[in-house]
């Protein structure tokens, strides 16, 4: 099978570029022919990484194959000329924008899909193309992320039960409501409701983004609280091999999403044998077969594009969590640490045995010859 990768950036330390970089790898070693042409420019580039010059000898200027898949979120580059039947949307939101759904019908598109049926079953009501959520965006390496690896010393005790939180700096805000789609103001209220520091326990913040939003709404839910459990807050982007240490020197992730992502640093920390209280939906209700504890949502208004400006197609809604049945889902856990070590690692064994990235690219490989629906 020959196909033409558009990705946003091959080299970037990003989400999506793990996903484009994954991806094209997965398809090479599957033996098809991969050739990538790298939307973004190359500032990215990391002559780091064992991969890039496999990588490197990939990129083409070429727009004629069997499948030419373009990566969304950076649809306004659709009309700069590429020529592409296959559009893969990695972002999590119910809807799209009026302006992406013009651009997408204008377009000759055969194969469209999103991380989860979830958002496909939404978005496939606002366009003119079938949609399908095939479950494609990250998967993991087994050789970095797995139970056997060395965890990261927080320089905490080793019998104080640890949970970690991925939080990209985005917080609900009277100025942007929207903010807070991973739900780190859910969990931290959880944390700080249900526990204190008569409990053996921490909570990890781990901070991608804009830390000093997510500082002062932990000043500020904790000031007050008389014996408040202890937060830790991890700031900076840690490169790939050095963010698997610390998913595996967690006792448990929290990811209490308020929409359909797909959460690749959820399926990073399951490989490495660390179970998961997550929302109901997206991503971990695909991949978390085991290792996952489940909280059910209800649906509320949600605002992520009108709060920027954007005009949405269709209803904006949250998957909202119960904070209350998030935060007694965390002390059950917590109370049987030895029963939830067991489950992340049969998690594990999930992940590693069903989502690695050729497991990706085969499904990317099965969707184009109709072998999935």
């Amino acid at each position: 099978m020959d196909i033409v990768w558009y990705g946003d950036s091959i080299y970037a330390n990003r989400s999506h570029a793990n996903l484009d970089r994954g991806i094209v790898l997965g398809l090479h070693e599957l033996g098809h022919n991969v050739r990538v042409t790298n939307i973004s420019d190359l500032q990215h580039f990391d002559p780091g990484r064992d991969d890039h010059k496999l990588i490197e000898s990939f990129i083409r200027k070429t727009f004629e194959s069997d499948y030419n898949v373009f990566k969304f979120p950076a649809v306004h580059l659709m009309k700069k000329g590429p020529k592409f039947n296959c559009l893969i949307h990695s972002n999590g939101q119910y809807t799209i924008t009026r302006h992406e759904s013009d651009i997408i019908n204008a377009h000759p598109v055969t194969h469209f899909w999103l991380p989860t049926p979830d958002c496909a079953a939404e978005v496939d009501k606002q366009i003119s193309i079938p949609v399908v959520g095939l479950g494609v965006d990250s998967g993991i390496d087994p050789a970095m992320f797995n139970p056997d690896i060395e965890p990261h010393d927080y320089g905490l005790a080793d019998d104080m039960f640890k949970f970690i939180i991925a939080c990209d700096g985005a917080l609900p805000t009277k100025g942007r409501p929207g903010g807070g789609c991973r739900g780190t103001d859910i969990a931290i209220n959880a944390f700080i409701s249900e526990f204190s520091s008569r409990d053996n326990v921490c909570l990890i913040v781990k901070i991608a983004g804009n830390y000093k939003p997510v500082n002062k709404y932990i000043t500020r839910r904790t000031f007050f609280k008389r014996n408040a459990p202890r937060i830790i807050k991890d700031y900076g982007k840690d490169p790939l091999h050095v963010t698997a240490t610390k998913w595996r020197a967690a006792d448990c992730m929290l990811s209490p999403i308020r929409d359909c992502r797909w959460e690749g640093c959820c399926i990073a920390a399951l490989a490495c044998g660390t179970p998961l209280i997550a929302t109901d939906c997206g991503g971990p209700k695909m991949y978390g077969k085991e290792g996952v504890y489940f909280v059910p949502y209800n649906i509320a208004d949600g605002d992520f594009y009108t709060s920027r400006g954007y005009t949405p197609i269709g209803r904006e809604y949250w998957t909202e969590p119960s904070l209350e049945n998030f935060a007694l889902k965390m002390r059950e856990v917590y109370e049987n640490r030895e029963s939830a070590k067991e489950f992340g690692m049969k998690g594990s064994q999930n992940i590693i045995a069903n989502w690695k990235w050729t497991d990706q690219a085969q499904r990317i490989v099965d969707f184009f010859e109709g072998k999935l629906p």
